[in-house]
């Protein structure tokens, strides 16, 4: 009885020295009461007592998500992403946030490194192709929206950004046939069918 359980806690937490593994704990129940307020209340005075610990870093990261706090989040992600080297997660969620804000060399940056975590992530590869045309690199874009679809050949959305990717270099020829596999596979994709019809018009 998870409500049960919160109630023996919650009065034995001394917010002044508080134990790591009760607060965890505590935080958790909230959550699983959907109390993520409270969670999060739990979880900053955890950060504040314990900073270098990643968990409960990425239990406050998880309620901000739910919260919609955008700020909060991309603080604690920050924090995150300094603290763990392995946390791709992080990173990519970070990369995507750069490139909304069209800061495109932090969304490289963020892009590589979760790379390093994982060279075989295609996330990764098409956060990073995305940064790249953003950058006007389109060559390495297009190697990246390659490697999406090499690593997910049936991955339908990377082939037609791949293709859009292709025809902005000027690589016309290979744009269509990239364009045309794709609706070979899947005849009625809006976003291969939208390029085509878009590529189709005079003034491209």
């Amino acid at each position: 009885n998870w409500s049960a359980a919160a109630k023996v806690l919650d009065p034995a937490m001394n917010a002044d020295h508080p134990d790591r593994r009760a607060l965890t704990l505590l935080a958790k129940i909230h959550v699983k009461n959907e109390k993520f307020a409270d969670a999060a209340a739990l979880y900053e005075l955890g950060r504040k007592a314990f900073p270098q610990n990643v968990d409960i870093l990425k239990g406050l990261a998880a309620v901000y998500r739910h919260l919609d706090e955008k700020a909060e989040l991309h603080e604690v992600l920050v924090a995150l992403a300094e603290r763990d080297p392995d946390d791709a997660v992080s990173r990519k969620i970070l990369a995507e946030s750069a490139l909304s804000d069209k800061k495109f060399e932090d969304a490289a940056r963020l892009a590589r490194e979760a790379l390093f975590v994982n060279v075989l992530d295609p996330d990764a590869h098409r956060l990073l192709g995305r940064a790249r045309l953003g950058l006007n690199q389109t060559s390495k874009a297009i190697a990246e929206f390659a490697t999406v679809v090499e690593l997910s050949p049936d991955d339908a959305d990377a082939a037609v950004e791949l293709a859009s990717a292709q025809w902005a270099a000027g690589e016309k020829e290979a744009a269509r046939k990239t364009l045309s596999d794709v609706l070979e596979e899947h005849t009625n994709h809006a976003g291969a069918k939208a390029l085509a019809t878009k590529l189709a018009a005079p003034s491209w």
